[in-house]
């Protein structure tokens, strides 16, 4: 850009041009430290974040004794009862209805 100027004006305004452009190439470079410096600590929080949630012990809950996990019936609570859509079919209806469309 200096030489530019230089080149097109004559010696005097590349002489006005060149502490402006190079004051502006350092605030470019100093902008770029910043936020080089920003992005490491975001980083750094973060997998610090991460990786303490990956380790954290699990603590038991107050009041829950080990009985009382030994009486919940997860395999009930995880089976499909609700039906697919409104007419009723339910999840082994709709795959047995399905089997003679594919066999046709």
């Amino acid at each position: 850009l200096i030489f530019i100027f230089t080149a097109l004006f004559g010696s005097v305004v590349g002489v006005l041009v060149s502490p402006v452009s190079v004051a502006l190439a350092v605030f470019i470079y100093l902008l770029k430290v910043l936020v080089a410096f920003i992005q490491a600590y975001v980083f750094t929080a973060l997998s610090a974040l991460f990786i303490g949630m990956a380790v954290e012990e699990h603590h038991a809950h107050e009041g829950h004794t080990p009985e009382w996990h030994e009486a919940l019936d997860h395999e009930a609570a995880a089976a499909p009862s609700l039906p697919l859509s409104g007419d009723g079919a339910s999840i082994a209806g709709a795959s047995k209805s399905a089997e003679p469309a594919m066999a046709g």
